[in-house]
């Protein structure tokens, strides 16, 4: 039997109605099986560390807040911020050309290293689909825009979206190929990485603009499967062809999901949610309440990002409509942010709406990193530390 002092060595803090049902848990007497544990987690990003040292500092950092996860960047556009053999490092690591990138340490070992030190569980964030980003193509010719131009998504127009000077490119989901590499990158991950857990971001089509042409996929390959399963084409029955992409995706999260959990089968599965239901299903073609009925999913996190209290209220009542038995994390949208004082309103709505927890986009709000969203003026510097304040008042108060 755990002991009260077991129980409560952790630094994660219990929500405050729950601290006498923890500690009866812990003693044996009378009580639910378990304390349900609030999330309060935060965003890190692949850009607010480049170096081994910058690993400890940042993890050293969310634990002072009282945060208890950490959704850490490993992947961005089809490269790696761990050891891989599938995908090569990122370019922003800065590693050694002559080893093929090689940083010297590894992030994500690193990073799980000084989390477990502060009993922060760390969720491994991954950019699903995206392969790149801009008009300057990778160095590294493992990288898939080489090996597999192929993969790319196609507009109606015929032209390849392999490269843009301000979007992702993504890869395409409708090919069997793209789902069974993806299933293997992340399943690597869950294999060799004690990660309590992997949130799916960006697990979504480009966002349709028909009217100017941009619609995907229009590849030989994507049309000819199409044509075969319905006898028509996409022009002429435009609901079978939105039924075939999301069925494409409902594929590849499915694939993710049996991967990860053949070698880890307790690994808890996150996403990373466009906020509108209805539009991401419409126009992304993410249906993540379908995800969570199937099982694939385990836990989503909407990215309510707005200023405005009411809206971010709203949005969440719609969540806790659609998926009453998954457990929400509301993302609060920080950088957009004015104060502390509105983010520590934020932290209260969601415990008011009894939500499973929360978590800050992204980590230069609070702190100074590498990052290029991370600005050094006095009004930044002090706008950091408002937001500081706001989240330590929170979690010490509970409230």
């Amino acid at each position: 039997m755990p002991t009260v002092q077991f129980c409560l060595r952790k630094n994660r803090l219990l929500r405050a109605p729950l601290v006498l049902v923890g500690l009866l848990v812990c003693l044996g007497t009378a009580g639910p099986a378990s304390a349900v544990e609030e999330v309060r987690a935060i965003w890190v990003t692949r850009w607010d560390y480049a170096r081994r040292g910058d690993i400890p500092i940042l993890i050293d950092n969310c634990a002072q807040l009282g945060l208890n996860r950490i959704y850490f960047q490993v992947r961005g556009q089809a490269d790696a911020y761990y050891r891989s053999n599938l995908e090569p490092w990122a370019e922003e690591l800065e590693g050694d050309p002559k080893k093929d990138g090689d940083p010297g340490f590894d992030p994500l070992a690193d990073a799980l290293h000084h989390a477990q030190k502060h009993d922060i569980e760390l969720f491994a964030w991954v950019n699903v689909l995206p392969a790149w980003k801009g008009s300057k193509l990778p160095r590294s010719k493992t990288h898939i825009v080489h090996k597999h131009p192929e993969w790319f998504l196609t507009e109606a127009s015929g032209r390849r979206v392999v490269a843009r000077n301000d979007r992702y490119t993504l890869l395409n989901p409708c090919l069997p190929e793209v789902r069974a590499h993806l299933a293997i990158v992340l399943g690597d991950i869950a294999t060799r990485y004690a990660v309590d857990g992997i949130q799916l971001d960006y697990i979504r089509f480009l966002k349709r603009r028909v009217q100017d042409g941009e619609d995907v996929p229009f590849d030989s390959r994507t049309l000819a499967d199409f044509r075969k399963l319905t006898r028509s084409d996409p022009g002429n029955s435009p609901a079978a062809w939105d039924r075939y992409r999301i069925r494409a995706m409902d594929d590849l999260v499915k694939g993710l999901a049996d991967s990860m959990r053949r070698s880890r089968p307790k690994i808890r599965i996150s996403v990373a949610a466009v906020k509108d239901i209805d539009r991401a299903r419409q126009h992304f073609f993410q249906d993540v309440p379908r995800w969570i009925r199937s099982g694939w999913v385990d836990e989503v996190c909407p990215m309510i990002y707005t200023r405005d209290d009411d809206t971010f209220e709203d949005w969440i009542r719609t969540w806790k409509r659609h998926v009453s038995d998954s457990k929400i994390v509301a993302g609060l949208g920080a950088y957009l942010l004015k104060s502390g004082r509105q983010v520590h309103g934020q932290i209260h709505i969601s415990r008011i709406q009894g939500l499973d927890g929360y978590s800050i986009f992204s980590y230069p709000s609070c702190f100074l990193s590498r990052s290029h969203h991370s600005l050094r003026d006095s009004a930044s510097a002090e706008l950091r530390q408002q937001m500081r304040n706001a989240v330590s008042k929170s979690n010490s108060a509970g409230s």
